[in-house]
């Protein structure tokens, strides 16, 4: 399992890796170095891996941002299932694809902007190839795009105003937020909660 761990006071990031509980990756890509508080705060967190801590919020306690890194295997699984929810048919999956997704950062809010997009660029050339070969472009767009189309927290109000597309780019946004459907004994969901 692998962790990329950001803040606004470390200028970079930080790799970290654990494999049965055992740190096996620590790496710095940093332009500037971390000062000794900051340098012992990350050390004191380092080995609770082990202990079955949810290590997001231990770091989220010190000012830094834990994202859980996806093996390519997951990505390619996250990227089949989106493409079969906007494009209405399953993805061919070619031996190629693995390689050039390896390295992208991706989930599924960056996903789902690039099947809603309106730019020539992505719309209606949906495939891994194209993802990677516009991959800067896509991440400008989003990022010179501003707020969101969805609120970040669920509204049953506002579900309920949305066609079944909006609904299911509705949940995907929630997701990408951390958030899990909590559902009742009859399946109805009642909530969107943090998953843990």
């Amino acid at each position: 399992m692998k962790y990329i761990l950001t803040s606004e006071k470390v200028n970079g990031s930080i790799e970290i890796g654990y494999e049965n509980g055992y740190l096996n990756l620590f790496k710095l890509d940093l332009n500037a170095p971390l000062n000794e508080k900051q340098l012992e705060a990350i050390s004191d967190r380092l080995g609770l891996a082990n202990l079955e801590i949810d290590l997001i919020s231990a770091f989220s306690d010190i000012g830094l941002k834990a994202s859980k890194v996806m093996a390519t295997n997951e990505k390619i699984a996250m990227w089949c299932r989106l493409y079969e929810v906007y494009v209405g048919t399953k993805y061919i999956v070619s031996p190629a694809d693995s390689g050039k997704i390896k390295n992208l950062k991706l989930d599924e809010a960056i996903l789902f902007y690039y099947f809603t997009s309106q730019n020539f660029l992505f719309k209606s050339k949906y495939s891994i190839s194209n993802l990677t070969k516009y991959y800067n472009e896509l991440i400008a767009e989003i990022a010179n795009t501003g707020k969101g189309k969805h609120p970040d927290q669920w509204s049953l109000e506002y579900e309920n105003k949305l066609d079944q597309q909006g609904r299911s780019e509705y949940w995907a946004h929630l997701r990408s937020k951390g958030l899990i459907a909590k559902k009742d004994r009859l399946g109805r969901t009642i909530d969107w909660i943090k998953s843990v």
